[in-house]
């Protein structure tokens, strides 16, 4: 059987092709494509291939189930929301607001930290950190500003100070204007950073399984080496797949 886990974001989307019990193969599109991107992974397979479909959605108005292009195959898909019946113990107060990201990222930490308590740090539009512990129980965590949408902020709501774009070489000490938004913006988030996994160090386990996803995470990761961060930027299709898998 050939898996598709998709994660449908509001401007972008992955697609992840799992066979044998592996991703074997990533996809990237931006979201208003994703019908006619894949219309083109289908033609790589025959008519009457089994294929089992599952995606998540930001964007609200996709309903993959209606798409025609699954009519050669012999396909099911599953949108997994806020209603699924996830293999975690959910604790959190208002459970139909989570974000259900949040809940596949914790689902795949969990598969993955073989009974330890775990901290999921999703850095993105937002940076989200999400909480389990070692006996599946999901408590919630914290959302902040994401890197762009701080320097957006700065920007915005100030007069004069300009928008940064990219960032490469951040200074500690800031001997401009732009440098020091380089080194309050990038170096603010990595002491935030710091600071949570030490409360949660303190408050759970020093052993807390630490796990980093979200397309900052690799830049963020490599100014904090010393953290062992597992860091897997497809760890939401992985999700996804251990979602579906037994189903």
């Amino acid at each position: 059987m050939i898996y598709f886990c998709i994660d449908i974001g509001n401007t972008r989307s992955k697609i992840g092709v799992f066979t044998m019990g592996k991703l074997q193969d990533l996809y990237a599109t931006e979201t208003p494509f994703l019908q006619a991107k894949m219309q083109e992974i289908l033609s790589f397979y025959a008519e009457n291939t089994v294929i089992k479909v599952a995606y998540i959605s930001t964007a609200q108005e996709m309903e993959l189930e209606k798409w025609a292009i699954w009519q050669p195959f012999s396909a099911e898909i599953i949108k997994i929301d806020a209603h699924f019946a996830f293999p975690v113990h959910n604790h959190y107060a208002t459970p139909l607001t989570l974000g259900t990201d949040r809940m596949v990222n914790i689902v795949a930490a969990v598969s993955q930290a073989k009974g330890k308590n775990v901290l999921v740090i999703s850095a993105g539009t937002a940076i989200i950190y999400d909480f389990a512990d070692e006996n599946g129980n999901y408590w919630g965590g914290a959302i902040s500003l994401g890197l762009k949408m701080r320097f957006r902020a700065l920007h915005e709501f100030t007069a004069r100070l300009p928008l940064i774009a990219e960032w490469k070489h951040v200074p500690l000490v800031g001997n401009s204007t732009q440098n020091s938004l380089l080194s309050g913006v990038i170096n603010g988030t990595i002491a935030e950073i710091r600071a949570t996994i030490q409360d949660y160090q303190q408050s759970y386990s020093q052993d807390i399984a630490l796990f980093f996803t979200g397309g900052d995470a690799v830049f963020l990761a490599e100014k904090m080496q010393d953290i062992p961060f597992h860091i897997d930027e497809t760890l939401t299709l992985k999700g996804i797949f251990a979602l579906i898998i037994e189903k």
